[in-house]
């Protein structure tokens, strides 16, 4: 019996330890793969930013385009294992309907109209020219059950008729009348413009007024000392970012110039002054004829998430950060 019990509970134990095995392994590869990411920026005639990123051997994938050359194009896409699981940016098509279902519809609709006793059958309406007489007076057609024709109409009224209509739309006082509306049409229309921007300058007014009156309290909000730390606390953690997760390869070429060669050479020297913090590969061309931006730049880099959880942490459990934070609910 004891023998028992003790290899059911190495059994236990050996099952404890594989699931606590792959509990680790999930948790280091989501902590410390990296996750790679490839940004490519070109200019020629439009804009044009592609952007990938993979993660865990490419097991989850992140696909994004931006294209301005006509109207801004923009494409998103998620996948797991190679498969898309989420676009953003489609446009959803419309479900098409069975056709077991339109034709069911179209019989009830059918049934519908000849079970009507005054709506003749086609069967009736194609057999009747052929088989009664067309003199046939209309008691005996109603007892038939047969379409009454309709009585005839005096071709001279309708014409005299029409005529007056056409005289009376093309007389001197229906055009005055007919630009008197379209006059009374447009000064509505501008008059609600008029109301929407009045609208709109009050509403501008009414949040200046507002910042003007918070104007106090946002420089007491600045000037607090906690605050003072819970800013320098940021501003480290995004530079512990910017360090961990910075590009690792830039290259690329790009063309500048202005309209005015000393503008372009103000900002060339203006960028040789950071010439050092430049990648090797990134080459600055300017040029002083004309005006032109062009060129392409690829960046690579790699992010770990064991970087952003420790960010994370340490802004959540920073008392200064929290009462920032609540102090800003309450402005």
């Amino acid at each position: 019996m004891l023998h028992i019990i003790l290899l059911i509970l190495k059994i236990l134990g050996i099952i404890f330890l594989i699931l606590l095995g792959i509990l680790l392994l999930v948790l280091y590869s989501v902590l410390f793969v990296a996750a790679a990411y490839r940004i490519r920026i070109q200019k020629q005639d439009a804009f044009r930013i592609s952007a990938d990123a993979g993660w865990l051997f490419r097991i989850v994938t992140i696909h994004f385009f931006l294209d301005g050359k006509d109207g801004w194009k923009k494409d998103l896409q998620i996948r797991l294992f190679g498969f898309p699981i989420k676009k953003p940016f489609e446009e959803k098509k419309p479900k098409k309907q069975k056709r077991g279902h339109l034709k069911k519809k179209t019989a009830l609709q059918d049934a519908q109209v000849f079970a009507d006793p005054g709506v003749p059958a086609p069967e009736e309406e194609e057999q009747a020219p052929y088989s009664l007489p067309e003199d046939l007076p209309d008691s005996s057609r109603q007892e038939l059950k047969l379409p009454v024709r309709p009585p005839k109409q005096n071709k001279g009224a309708e014409r005299r008729r029409r005529t007056e209509k056409q005289r009376h739309r093309h007389s001197p006082l229906e055009k005055l009348r007919t630009v008197f509306r379209k006059l009374v049409y447009a000064s509505k229309g501008i008059c609600d413009k008029i109301k929407r921007i009045r609208e709109r300058m009050i509403g501008a007014g009414d949040s200046v007024r507002r910042l003007l009156q918070r104007r106090d309290a946002l420089l007491e909000f600045w000037c607090l000392e906690e605050h003072r730390r819970a800013r320098g606390a940021v501003l480290k953690e995004i530079q512990y970012l910017w360090k961990k997760s910075r590009p690792k390869k830039i290259q690329g070429k790009v063309i500048f110039g202005f309209r005015d060669p000393s503008i372009t050479g103000m900002c060339l020297g203006g960028m040789s002054m950071l010439y050092a913090w430049y990648p090797d590969r990134l080459e600055l061309a300017p040029d002083f004829e004309q005006e032109i931006l062009e060129g392409d730049i690829l960046i690579r880099g790699k992010v770990r998430f064991y970087v952003l959880a420790c960010i994370l942490w340490r802004i959540y459990f920073n008392q200064d950060i929290r009462h920032m934070y609540e102090h800003w609910k309450q402005l």
